[in-house]
């Protein structure tokens, strides 16, 4: 697979971009373009970190929508004492 790309330098090190993601990088380009054919692996070598990636994706967003659960959960439990505590006291 041949792909065009450039050496970029950002605050945190040096990046490759292809021309396209020049316009939506803060990282400054400090070469010219070059053309490189990469030779690619296997499809079968790679399913396992694919699958891998996957797996570490979904445990994300599990453990993001859990969080955002039990604010919920507390928002909920928040109201329900203020309605407790009026019915209290009025």
């Amino acid at each position: 697979m041949k792909r065009k790309i450039a050496l970029f330098q950002s605050k945190y090190g040096y990046v490759t971009r292809e021309p396209q993601e020049e316009a939506y990088t803060s990282a400054v380009r400090i070469s010219e373009y070059i053309e490189i054919d990469f030779p690619m692996l296997n499809e079968v070598e790679t399913i396992g970190s694919k699958i891998t990636a996957l797996e570490k994706a979904i445990d994300e967003i599990k453990n993001t929508a859990k969080q955002q659960v039990s604010e919920l959960q507390v928002k909920k439990q928040e109201l329900l004492a203020l309605t407790a505590n009026a019915s209290a006291n009025g």
